[in-house]
């Protein structure tokens, strides 16, 4: 393209394997990319020749090149670099193991790959399973992407066990409204499950449970599928559990102790055959040794080197975001509404026993117990007032935790005297269901 670029503008070269990283600053607008030249991609969704991709306030993307791209820069973003080294052929690497076992899958009319990405926070789990899910959507696949990392929430609210097919391809660029899902994750509305916690030891017994429940859903995987043809008609979400597209699975950082454990439980309950652990040599090692025997590849790849370090008050508000996303959407394009529902319509409950009791309280010998999966009735009170509840499609209290939960509402008030509950729901109209349930989250953000 002939010229220089134009004012508040910048250029960049990328050769073979190149990759330009950008962040944006909260505060900062207008930034955008351009490719001039060549052949780009950003978290594995191609760019299309003179296109423009606007970054919104808060956004870090990165875009790679294999061959070579000339790229246009516009606007001051907060940080954006050229990085030499990225492990972005390794990424392509495992998606062309997996790309095979899809191809053998379908001729043999068996499940696909179910792939699961673990490793310590913020290392790029999540990147690394968006690029590979955008990959085999451009081959022509859908396969199903999980979510079980209850603290941020990629395909619906913080808290949920969820999971959703990948039918179109997850650009960063892309407005929600335009991609047919939340920021462009998936075309169709997610099938959750309620955990209600941001993190994994508030209640690991409710956890595995409800990851038992969706392994249940999904049906055999292809460890699990006997013979040419089993298991390839089992159920999933939508039917899709024994589709040769396979299953994507994100995770959370929990990797020690009672953390390891429960990624182990997650590859039993759902069929993983694939694990590729980023970042942690350590973690890489135990778990070769540990599943060798149970038909699991476990495979080692780099963290990226732009990945950013959150600390807690990032991750707070990364949440926060999550939060807001769900009722406005990304680029406050959809309209919330403001609702009221009489108390006695609606039953609250919550899944647990609430605390044990210090052994200090206890009578010498005695231990304390609670029931992890207790279903107990929540009296409405001004405690409730900022909390996140799931609407459950249960028909009663004891099919609760068996059943999925059909969205979210925000509690803005709890007016006794009038014996109402004021909420902030994504749409209007009645409630989808009169079984809402409570957790530990409660946010801002609406």
């Amino acid at each position: 393209m002939a010229g220089g670029p134009p004012a508040g503008a910048r250029r960049v070269n990328l050769g073979e394997g190149g990759e330009l990283r950008v962040e944006v600053g909260p505060d900062q607008e207008g930034v955008g990319v351009r490719l001039l030249s060549g052949a780009a991609e950003a978290f594995g969704a191609e760019l299309a020749e003179g296109q423009r991709v606007a970054l919104r306030p808060g956004q870090q993307a990165a875009f790679f090149t294999f061959f070579g791209a000339q790229l246009e820069v516009e606007g001051a973003p907060e940080v954006a670099y050229e990085a030499d080294e990225t492990p972005m052929v390794s990424y392509a690497n495992a998606h062309a193991v997996l790309e095979a076992r899809r191809r053998e899958a379908k001729a043999r009319g068996r499940p696909g790959p179910r792939a699961m990405a673990v490793g310590p926070t913020d290392v790029g789990k999540s990147t690394l399973l968006r690029i590979l899910t955008n990959y085999a959507v451009r081959r022509g696949w859908a396969p199903l992407s999980v979510d079980l990392d209850v603290g941020q929430g990629s395909l619906t609210a913080p808290g949920c066990v969820a999971a959703a097919p990948a039918e179109r391809v997850n650009a960063p660029w892309v407005p929600p409204a335009e991609a047919g899902g939340e920021a462009g994750e998936a075309s169709s509305a997610p099938l959750a499950f309620w955990y209600g916690h941001t993190s994994l030891g508030e209640n690991p017994e409710l956890f595995r449970r409800l990851v038992s429940r969706l392994g249940a859903v999904l049906g055999p995987g292809p460890r699990g599928a006997a013979g040419d043809g089993a298991g390839a008609g089992a159920g999933g979400a939508g039917g899709r559990g024994g589709d040769p597209s396979g299953v994507f699975i994100n995770t959370g950082g929990w990797t020690e102790g009672q953390g390891y454990g429960l990624l182990k439980d997650v590859v039993e309950a759902l069929g993983v055959d694939v694990l590729l652990v980023v970042g942690q040599e350590r973690l890489f090692s135990r778990l070769s040794a540990e599943l060798s025997g149970a038909h699991v590849e476990v495979v080692k790849l780099a963290k990226s080197g732009g990945v950013t370090e959150r600390d807690p008050a990032r991750r707070k508000a990364d949440r926060e975001r999550r939060v807001h996303e769900y009722f406005s959407g990304a680029g406050d394009e959809l309209s919330p509404v403001a609702q009221s529902v009489p108390i006695d319509d609606v039953q609250v409950f919550r899944v647990g026993g609430g605390p044990k009791a210090p052994a200090s309280a206890l009578p010498i010998g005695a231990t304390s117990v609670s029931d992890p999966l207790r279903v107990a009735r929540v009296a409405p009170s001004r405690d409730l007032t900022h909390s996140l509840l799931a609407v459950s499609c249960a028909e009663g209290p004891e099919d609760v935790l068996s059943s999925n939960v059909a969205g979210f509402i925000h509690v803005n008030e709890v007016d006794l005297a009038k014996k109402v509950i004021r909420y902030t729901a994504p749409c209007p109209g009645p409630l989808p269901g009169k079984i809402l349930l409570a957790g530990s989250i409660k946010s801002m953000a609406t």
